[in-house]
């Protein structure tokens, strides 16, 4: 997955069931482009950097 596909996803309808905050999709973004996220789907992105972004101060 890559920038693109990850804003084209979480604006999607699919995405927005996620209903992560603003500052939880910056942290999401910052994961994806350091290429950790580059290896998952969409939605395994989304979990694993929900998990990511509470672990390292998210709310």
């Amino acid at each position: 997955m890559n920038m693109r596909e990850f804003d084209t996803w979480i604006s999607s309808k699919e995405g927005g069931k996620v209903n992560l905050p603003i500052a939880q999709i910056s942290e999401v973004r910052k994961w994806v482009l350091t290429g950790l996220g580059k290896h998952f789907k969409s939605g395994e992105v989304l979990k694993l950097a929900y998990k990511y972004s509470k672990k390292y101060g998210g709310k």
